[in-house]
Order: structure tokens, then C-alpha cells, then sequence
């Protein structure tokens, strides 16, 4: 259903772009897609699709925090941009939109649809504390995993990633990229958290904590004068490992449980990609490479050190009992996320 949706978003809208030369073209093109896929969701649904108001109330007392929480999140996630026009001008704006926006690409395309099958998973486990615990922290590490070779890959070798894909007068932007890749960490643990949330019901806590960082942000980025736009950057992202380390406190205090595990694995996961890092530098660094083989050579060079260190902590570990039980849970873990983010693109 996905990749149909896409095909028809680009089948729609490319086109129109070129006979309207409008941005109207886009529109258009998100109203066709979306509508094909409302449409096929009543067809394949397991039951009959009817307009009810049985539980009308009960609905709207949960989704009004929903709607209000997603308004807020919206308006804190775009707040960077409207005050990057009034503090540094448009020019400054459109390199900062476009780094935003690659940075935020491996979150919301990767990281995300394997967090999704996660609110159905805590919902089940909500009257089994102690399972749900072990299961959140679990997660976060699978998330760790993923989005810290991301990061570490982005943050190391942004200039390679902007060489590649665009001309010269967005390359000295690429410092932005690579502070701005930083926050797909907190954004993929903040996900999780607000899945854990959600499956409690926890809706307008959701709604107030957004509020608050919301408000937070605008007073630091507002309050303070900034010689660059990339130390504008970097308090937006410093901001953003504060919010999620009290989120993540919330959560462990609301869990009732340690997160000493998670806090030492993500540590360990964090220090291997900066560690793998550096030593990929100065490797690519050492070779003259033209931009394309230095893009592949670094990459697959970058995971290849990065598996290897985790491997070599994992060998050194390994006769710690919880630490192989902890590994197995999680190789069947990813397993399942996996296999349901499939079946959900299906």
C-alpha cells in the first residue's frame, strides 16, 4: 500500500509540474495519494467501514491531547526555521531548511516505520510491568543501534554527502548537516518514549511535555545571541538531548525501573560510531579518492569498523550471562520489528 501510494504521488504530480510549471503540482499530488490510500484501506479492511458514535466521548477524550500534541510538535519542530529568517536572513534559511531536512530523512524513513509496530507491542504488556520494562529498554537499544551508525556516518563525512549531491554554493553548509544529524538520535528514543506513552494512555502528559520544551526552545534560541548559524545548530540540538533526557526519565520513573542498562549499552553503541568515525577519516583522509568512490569506500568502510568494535566489546562481555540473555532477546526482537515494519509497508 505504500508503494503504490508513492508511484500514484509520483505519477500525479510530476507530470502536473510540468504542464502547471506550479507548486500547485505537489499539492495536488499529496491530496491523489492520500485519497487513493484512504480509499484502499475500506477495501482491504477485515470488517465493514461505518460511520459510529458509540464511543464518541471516550474517543475524543483520548485524541483531543493527540491533535493538541501533534499541533505542538509540528510548531516546535519548525520553530528552528522561522527564527533562522529573523536572525541570520532568507539566504541563511534556505541552507539550513535543506540540512534539516536531509538530516531528518534517515528518522523519518528508516527509524520510524520500525517504531510504529512498537504501540501495539507496549499496549499488550501494559498490565505486565516488569515484561514491559525489559521490553522498552530493549527496544531503545535496537533504536541505539541503528541511529548511532547513522549519525556517526552523517556527522563524520557531511562533506562527502554534500559534495555528492549538490554544487558548490551549498557545500559550506555541510557543517550544518552534520551538527543537525545529531538530533535523530533524540528524535528516535523521544518516539519510542511517546509510544510507551501512548499505550498508557498518557496522552495529555504527552501534550504538556511538548508544551514546555516547546516554550523552552524558543526561549533559548531567542534569548541568546549566535555568531553562526551553526552554533545556532548546536543549542537547537543541545536542547533537544535535554528534552529527551527528562522524557527518558519520565519514562524509566513511570516503569518504576533502572535505566542503568540502556544508559551503559547507549554509551558503549555511542563511543564505537565516534570511534569508527575517526579512524574512517583518517583513512579516507590518507587516499586521494574521487567523490564517488569515496562515498562507498567510506561507508561500507565506516560499518565494517563500527560492526567490528561492537563485536569486539560484545566477545569481551559475552560470559556475563545477562548480557547473552539481553543479545539473544534482542536479535529476536529486531526479528519481529522487522518483519511487522513489512508487513505494514504491504
Amino acid at each position: 500500500l505504500s508503494i503504490i501510494e508513492k508511484l500514484v504521488s509520483i505519477c500525479v504530480t510530476i507530470p502536473l509540474a510540468i504542464l502547471l510549471e506550479s507548486y500547485w503540482a505537489m499539492v495536488i499530488g499529496m491530496i491523489a495519494s492520500y485519497a487513493l490510500k484512504f480509499f484502499i484501506s475500506y477495501l482491504v479492511a477485515p470488517w465493514s467501514v461505518r460511520l459510529c458514535f458509540q464511543n464518541i466521548k471516550a474517543q475524543w477524550k483520548f485524541s483531543k491531547w493527540v491533535l493538541g500534541q501533534g499541533i505542538i510538535g509540528f510548531s516546535r519542530s519548525e520553530a528552528d526555521s522561522f527564527l533562522t529568517t529573523r536572525l541570520f536572513g532568507i539566504d541563511i534559511l534556505g541552507g539550513f531548511n535543506l540540512m534539516k531536512n536531509i538530516s531528518t530523512l534517515p528518522a523519518n524513513e528508516i527509524i520510524r516505520p520500525i517504531v510504529n509496530p512498537l504501540l501495539p507491542a507496549f499496549s499488550r504488556l501494559k498490565n505486565e510491568p516488569e515484561r514491559l520494562a525489559y521490553q522498552f529498554t530493549n527496544c531503545l537499544v535496537i533504536i541505539m543501534l541503528m541511529s548511532s551508525v547513522i549519525v556517526g556516518y552523517i556527522y563524520f563525512f557531511h562533506d562527502i554527502l554534500i559534495r555528492l549531491a549538490f554544487d558548490e554554493k551549498w557545500w559550506g553548509f555541510s557543517p550544518l548537516l552534520g551538527t543537525l544529524s545529531l538530533i535523530i538520535v533524540t528524535f528516535s528514543i523521544s518516539e519510542v518514549v511517546m509510544r510507551l506513552l501512548l499505550s498508557k494512555g498518557l496522552t495529555k502528559v504527552s501534550f504538556v511535555f511538548s508544551t514546555i520544551t516547546l516554550a523552552v526552545l524558543l526561549l533559548a534560541l531567542l534569548g541568546v545571541e549566535y555568531s553562526s548559524i551553526v552554533d545556532f545548530a548546536k543549542a537547537r540540538v543541545a536542547i533537544a538531548y535535554l528534552s529527551c533526557l527528562v522524557l527518558l526519565g519520565y519514562a524509566y520513573y513511570l516503569l518504576k525501573t533502572s535505566g542503568l542498562f540502556f544508559i551503559v549499552s547507549s554509551s558503549i553503541i555511542s563511543l564505537c560510531a565516534f570511534i569508527a568515525g575517526i579512524i574512517t577519516r583518517e583513512l579516507i583522509d590518507a587516499v586521494s579518492l574521487n567523490i564517488v568512490l569515496e562515498f562507498f569506500g567510506s561507508g561500507i568502510l565506516y560499518v565494517v569498523i563500527y560492526i567490528a568494535l561492537l563485536l569486539l566489546v560484545l566477545v569481551a562481555l559475552w560470559k556475563i550471562p545477562s548480557v547473552q540473555q539481553r543479545v539473544l532477546y534482542l536479535i529476536s526482537l529486531f526479528q519481529q520489528l522487522i518483519k511487522k515494519e513489512r508487513v505494514s509497508h504491504d
